[in-house]
């Protein structure tokens, strides 16, 4: 009875190492290979057999399963390269009582927990952060708006930030939309938000977003931030000159190193987003204030453009700029 009970927990366990998306490898408390799935194989390349009731010291040094054998703790990811692939590992110990009594190694090929974290986002993305508008939305004959619309549709092609200069209700939104729409990116989302409209506080969690606990009112286990839901597409932010000082280095860290961290958070994550801002006023005079820091006004202002004032447009456009985003 005992028999028949443990190879059916035996058997249990094989069928769950195999169904698993990672690649699993475990060692006992002797240190010695005793489960290599076939994802891990995958993986690392090396064969089951020539792995299997090893020491992991000899066949698989270089993951830290005895450093988590040792510790008792676990091994945070880190990225390993094992056979010319870089390898995300987590190896947690596995404890009875006081005593570890062996260690599993989590595996993932980095572009593949890339591509999942990719996907997870699409997942979360609501459905309104689609861009709605194309260049052919704009409607309008006059020199200033078709210059600036051939201007934009160049401008899309690139992966600089763009920066869209205009009075209010001038559709610096609409321009945003289409300047997505015609990238390379328009297939990936489009995320808008008024940085003028928040309190810093409410705007920082908005745009990186944070982790459970961070703050009262946080949710459980966390929530991403626009930044993480754009990632693949653009970031519109509508009056960027009311970002406060310290929201500007981290949007400056941002477009130098295409990495974020959440509020509250202590692991880097890492984004591609292309960002599109809009500004009502004059950043240069901004920067000689000293409210705005002169390094980030270089990086957004890349690419800049002058949106026409509606006054210059004609009565052709109310009709149109009625039913459309403004800003």
């Amino acid at each position: 009875m005992m028999f028949a009970r443990s190879r059916r927990l035996e058997s249990q366990f094989d069928i769950l190492m195999e169904i698993l998306d990672e690649g699993i490898i475990g060692i006992n408390e002797r240190a010695e290979v005793f489960a290599v799935n076939q994802k891990a194989e995958d993986i690392t390349g090396l064969k089951r057999e020539l792995v299997l009731h090893k020491q992991a010291s000899a066949t698989l040094s270089n993951l830290p399963l005895l450093e988590c054998l040792k510790t008792k703790e676990k091994v945070e990811a880190r990225v390993i390269r094992i056979n010319g692939v870089n390898v995300g590992v987590t190896v947690v110990p596995v404890l009875r009582k006081e005593d570890c009594i062996g260690a599993f190694a989590i595996l993932q090929r980095f572009n593949d927990a890339e591509n999942r974290q990719h996907e997870l986002r699409n997942q979360l993305l609501n459905k309104g952060n689609r861009a709605k508008y194309s260049f052919e939305d704009v409607i309008g004959v006059s020199e200033g708006v078709e210059r600036t619309k051939q201007i934009l549709k160049r401008m899309a092609y690139t992966e600089s930030p763009v920066l869209l200069i205009g009075e209010t209700g001038t559709g610096k939104e609409l321009f945003a939309n289409a300047v997505h729409q015609a990238s390379r990116r328009a297939k990936g989302p489009f995320v808008a938000i008024n940085c003028g409209a928040m309190p810093e506080n409410l705007l920082e969690s908005e745009l990186f977003g944070y982790e459970e606990g961070a703050f009262t009112g946080a949710k459980r286990g966390g929530r991403p931030g626009l930044f993480e839901f754009a990632h693949g597409g653009t970031l519109f932010l509508d009056e960027v000159e009311g970002m406060s000082p310290a929201l500007q280095v981290k949007l400056l860290r941002v477009l130098q190193e295409h990495e974020i961290m959440r509020v509250g958070g202590n692991k880097i994550i890492s984004v591609d987003v292309r960002i599109v801002a809009a500004t009502n006023e004059s950043l240069e005079e901004k920067v000689q204030e000293g409210s705005f820091r002169r390094d980030l006004y270089y990086r957004l202002n890349t690419l800049p453009v002058l949106i026409p004032p509606l006054r210059q447009r004609g009565m052709m456009y109310f009709s149109f700029w009625r039913d459309s985003p403004v800003s």
